[in-house]
């Protein structure tokens, strides 16, 4: 069982878990920098390299869709609006906080 399920379990409201989701990856970002860095590396040579020798980050490592449901619960209910989908707003959630921990 994944965090984010248990905090639903817990009865916490999609908000919360979604700041809680974002202050883990702040922190994995923070204690683990050696692997921040094979992540960029990796994300550049993924976003740059030839189609043919590409590993797909997006498809072996998606941060993105550990959050979505809790997006896509969060517009059922009005917490969030509905203007994007749920991966598309996960995808830039994470992407920003991803960027500003690498900037930082």
């Amino acid at each position: 069982m994944d965090s984010d399920t248990s905090q639903e379990l817990l009865g916490l409201d999609e908000l919360t878990i979604l700041q809680n989701h974002m202050l883990r990856c702040a922190q994995l970002a923070a204690d683990e920098l050696e692997f921040m860095d094979a992540l960029l590396v990796a994300v550049a040579h993924d976003t740059y390299g030839e189609p043919e020798g590409l590993i797909s980050i997006k498809e072996k490592l998606n941060l993105p869709a550990i959050i979505a449901p809790v997006i896509a619960r969060g517009q059922d209910t009005g917490i969030f609006r509905k203007g994007s989908s749920p991966v598309d707003l996960a995808a830039g959630i994470t992407n920003t906080l991803l960027m500003r921990c690498f900037t930082r």
